[in-house]
Formats: structure tokens, C-alpha cells, sequence
């Protein structure tokens, strides 16, 4: 893990800078990046979300649970 500024920290991908598609929307594009995003604290514990990065063939990044992509 590569730590970067503000409490988020990059995440390695199998799947990163290739075409995937997120298996709830069936939306695709390319994966850029991984990050665990502090949510804060919650009941005396640190809480973190996973969340990717994608950048759909128009351009525009969306976000998706980086469980729920697949090779496209």
C-alpha cells in the first residue's frame, strides 16, 4: 500500500488501467484507481470504505465497489 494525503490510501487492483465492467450496472470502463477512503469514527472504531475509480468511455470517472468489477 502506497499512502497518499488526507487519510486515503491507493490500493493494488489485478484489474487496474484495463477495461472492466461492474457487474450491478453493467457500466464499463477503464479501471484508474483504487483508493480505502477514511469515513471517520464511528462507535469508538475507524471506519474505511474501498472505492474505485473508473473512467467511462466518455471520459467521465464514476465510482463502483471494487468488488463488483469484472474484466471486460
Amino acid at each position: 500500500m502506497s499512502s497518499t494525503d488526507g487519510g486515503t490510501v491507493t490500493i493494488p487492483h489485478a484489474l487496474m488501467h484495463q477495461q472492466v465492467r461492474e457487474s450491478s450496472t453493467g457500466r464499463r470502463g477503464t479501471l484508474m484507481d483504487v483508493i480505502s477512503q477514511s469515513l471517520g469514527f464511528t462507535d469508538g472504531e475507524h471506519r474505511y470504505a474501498e472505492v474505485a475509480y473508473v473512467r467511462g468511455p466518455d471520459g467521465l470517472e464514476f465510482t463502483a465497489d471494487p468488488g463488483s468489477l469484472e474484466r471486460a
